[in-house]
């Protein structure tokens, strides 16, 4: 057959599936080795029930010059109302001359009508996920998603969202916001970040409190996403990466990455339900590892608390949990859950562990996360991702909240050049908690600081020093 012939039906066939589909609402690839080189690799969907449009008929390319399209066994199973989560796994088994593949996933399209996005109804799905085949850094599984299902918040309210990525293998994982794409090398046009100055009537006030910019962030640690706080009514498209750290021969090494996108749901119902979760904390050879979580103003008996733990052996209520297991327990208008990690526990050093509890009520999913570590001075330096930037005008320097009892510091800068600029976080005994160069103009740097003991920090900007105070 005539190869430009074989190129122009495969266009035709792309463009008719590109008009035809409007109803994809998130979605990512998971992996794991089956043996040698063989690998099984899933993609997991979620997609509008509404929209009569069966996804997984798209083009699944396995980063070696070979794909697959249109010829899946898909599985679909309803999450929640309106919305089907469809999978589908292959084999496939790669060359061992080179170790690193980029997975990816592309479908027409994104739903319909997505507050920050410019067409979301005409713009291409596409999802990656990265496999580094090296027998040197041993067997790797992706990380799955444990709580993958949609997100709903609230105008005005402070939203969380974790999906609980869960590791296998047990690798340390990192996470860090990023711009979807709708092909391999080029992000979406027009997409905005949902705390995006288009996206406020008063920006300056658009947080829950009405004393600041609203703040969209993404724990590097916990994964956990913080929005404060939603406005404009309607869809957004969330967007980031995790990244596998395993420590080979004394060195962090990054051993593979998985994109997740999300779309999320606000609106302007009412919902008293609140979860108050304890502090992110450093533990260094302490015992007593045990932490609150308070779960409050729920009316309807009807939905249950879900409950996530990465440790195994963690004690959420006297009962034992088993890392990557979810449980559930009954609501009441109040209810308390008291998570005990039992002495002489095998923790990793400078691993940091995570209890996720969320519960959907309908018009709002509140998720919460508490996440601790032992000798956190073992964690590597390398895992942190690019600190957050958004453009604002400032004259001087404003830290804030400062002292901050959260997890997120906010850092104007001003400065008139675009040249590059050294950051620095230091502890009162000179540890270095945290080092990147930037290049930016005036700006408003996010840094979190969720695993920060409580103490005096000083921040470095180039030659210049100022101090913040973290209190937990």
């Amino acid at each position: 057959m005539d190869p430009m012939k074989v190129t122009l039906v495969f266009l035709f066939n792309l463009l008719s599936l590109q008009l035809a589909a409007s109803h994809l609402l998130g979605g990512y690839i998971s992996y794991r080795l089956v043996d040698g080189s063989l690998y099984e690799i899933t993609v997991h969907l979620l997609t509008d029930q509404a929209v009569e449009i069966p996804a997984g008929d798209g083009v699944l390319d396995f980063g070696d010059g070979t794909s697959m399209a249109n010829d899946f066994d898909v599985t679909i199973e309803e999450i929640a109302d309106g919305v089907e989560l469809v999978t589908f796994s292959v084999f496939h088994r790669y060359s061992q001359v080179v170790t690193t593949f980029d997975i990816s996933y592309f479908e027409p399209n994104y739903n319909a009508g997505i507050n920050n996005m410019e067409l979301s109804e005409g713009t291409p799905f596409f999802i990656s996920a990265r496999i580094v085949n090296d027998i040197s850094t041993g067997v790797n599984q992706s990380p799955v998603l444990k709580l993958f299902s949609p997100q709903q918040g609230l105008a005005g309210v402070i939203q969380r969202i974790n999906a609980a990525a869960f590791d296998q293998d047990g690798d340390s994982l990192s996470y860090e916001l990023i711009v979807p794409r709708q092909e391999q090398d080029r992000q979406i046009p027009g997409y905005s970040h949902p705390n995006d100055t288009t996206l406020y009537t008063n920006y300056n006030t658009g947080n829950q409190a009405n004393d600041g910019p609203p703040v969209y962030s993404i724990s590097p640690v916990s994964g956990e996403i913080t929005w404060d706080a939603p406005e404009l009514l309607g869809q957004y498209a969330i967007a980031y990466k995790i990244i596998q750290w395993r420590e080979i021969m004394g060195v962090w090494q990054n051993i593979g990455e998985n994109e997740v996108v999300l779309i999320n749901s606000i609106s302007d119902a009412l919902s008293t339900v609140s979860i108050t979760a304890p502090t992110s904390q450093c533990y260094n050879d302490e015992p007593g590892i045990e932490g609150r979580f308070v779960v409050e103003g729920i009316t309807d008996p009807s939905f249950p608390i879900r409950v996530f733990s990465d440790l195994d052996g963690v004690l959420i209520n006297n009962q034992p949990v088993e890392a990557g297991e979810i449980l559930s327990f009954d609501t009441d208008e109040t209810r308390v859950l008291e998570v005990i990690a039992p002495p002489g526990m095998d923790l990793e050093t400078g691993r940091p562990y995570r209890v996720i509890v969320t519960i959907e009520t309908g018009p709002k999913t509140v998720t919460s996360t508490w996440t601790f570590a032992t000798n956190c001075d073992r964690l590597p330096g390398d895992i942190a991702p690019p600190l957050i930037i958004r453009e604002e005008t400032c004259s001087e320097l404003v830290v804030y909240p400062n002292p901050s009892s959260g997890e997120i510091v906010e850092i104007c800068v001003p400065t008139n050049t675009d040249r590059l600029r050294h950051v620095r976080i230091i502890d009162t005994t000179g540890k270095v908690m945290f080092e990147q160069n930037i290049t930016l103009s005036t700006s408003i740097l996010q840094l979190d600081t969720g695993v920060y003991p409580s103490g005096l920090y000083i921040l470095q900007v180039d030659q210049s020093a100022w101090k913040f105070v973290v209190q937990r």
